[in-house]
């Protein structure tokens, strides 16, 4: 069964998310360079998928993998903050079909979209408008999977290079293992938690960043 619809909602929560979160990062970069660091934040470059598209299968493990190292990313900040945080549960595939799952995916997706724009915001920046609800026109499903898996891929560097500039974490010079391609629905699960749990340590961040920001506006330097 054909999920176009969901799918694309997901990749443009996605984009918008991975501008925020750009606009974020290189904000941050003065703070870097208070504290003197070695690397500064630069922006890694969307890669657009082809013709030719992987099968869902393999878009969607990818999705997850990059998911995960997200919401470990963000993590590195909670851990900052010296905030308790529990990771959720994953879910039990038998009790939601691939299409509850979606939704659940695209509602963390949103919400945690949502709390980031608040943190944006709260940095006195002005985050990107909401995306627009948007057709899939003439997209497939194999295309919007790509898509999914591209966006994570570059939200995950991006939050990988910001810890490093930020120091939370050294440079990770390995390189990534290849993953064998797992079956959607297991995929599925892990996307969910992963989003789930990144979602939740940014309303842990958000809970704590006024105190945080009013210390650092009136501490002399």
């Amino acid at each position: 069964m054909a999920h176009e619809y969901v799918l694309k909602m997901l990749v443009d929560g996605l984009a918008n998310t991975a501008h925020d979160f750009q606009t974020f990062a290189t904000l941050l970069n003065q703070r870097a360079e208070l504290y003197g660091a070695k690397t500064l934040f630069a922006a890694t470059k969307y890669r657009a998928p082809g013709p030719k598209y992987p099968s869902r299968e393999e878009s969607a493990t990818r999705a997850a993998e990059a998911a995960v190292k997200v919401a470990d990313n963000y993590q590195l900040v909670v851990t900052y903050f010296r905030i308790t945080s529990e990771p959720p549960e994953p879910l039990d595939p038998k009790l939601y079909d691939e299409e509850g799952l979606l939704q659940l995916i695209l509602s963390w997706q949103a919400l945690g979209a949502g709390a980031f724009k608040a943190i944006l915001s709260l940095y006195g920046e002005r985050p990107a408008p909401p995306p627009s609800s948007s057709q899939p026109g003439a997209a497939s499903e194999l295309r919007l999977w790509a898509e999914i898996a591209a966006w994570l891929e570059k939200l995950e560097s991006d939050s990988r290079l910001f810890s490093v500039s930020q120091q939370l974490a050294p440079a990770d010079k390995s390189r990534p293992k290849k993953v064998r391609p797992a079956p959607v629905v297991d995929s599925l699960v892990r996307l969910e938690q992963a989003l789930h749990r990144t979602t939740a340590d940014s309303m842990l961040v958000a809970n704590v960043l006024p105190y945080h920001l009013y210390r650092a506006a009136h501490t002399k330097r």
